[in-house]
């Protein structure tokens, strides 16, 4: 009996090994962030939270509407652009576009997704 054990062993070691190797890298998928509950004063606060985060981390802020901006980040060869709904008590980052700029190739939704828990992270910084 143990000899049959011994000459598996191998075999579910690279199968375990595969499996994880294969989880590990399979492609990410667009992500939003959605109403993240912040305890502000005001839609202000929130406003200039999102400003400033956004300048440290090189988004172009642009106000489309009373509680609404979008932000544009050029990084290498990515275009990603998201629109971040904001009130005095929650917000969301909604992913609207995001393209390679140059060369071929398909997006890296990994980059786009981390560029933007990094921006949700700054924007929780200033709350």
């Amino acid at each position: 009996m143990k000899t049959s054990f011994s000459k598996l062993m191998p075999f579910l070691f690279a199968l375990l090994i595969s499996a994880a190797f294969m989880g590990g890298c399979a492609p990410a998928k667009p992500m939003d962030i959605m109403d993240k509950p912040v305890n502000a004063s005001s839609r202000e606060q929130v406003r200039a939270a999102i400003v400033t985060a956004a300048g440290e981390l090189e988004w172009d802020y642009k106000d489309i509407s009373s509680d609404t901006a979008e932000l544009t980040l050029n990084n290498r060869n990515h275009l990603v652009v998201v629109h971040v709904k904001y009130s005095a008590s929650s917000y969301s980052i909604i992913r609207q576009k995001a393209e390679r700029t140059g060369g071929e190739g398909s997006i890296n939704n990994r980059y786009v997704n981390n560029w933007m828990r990094y921006l949700d992270k700054r924007i929780r910084l200033y709350l």
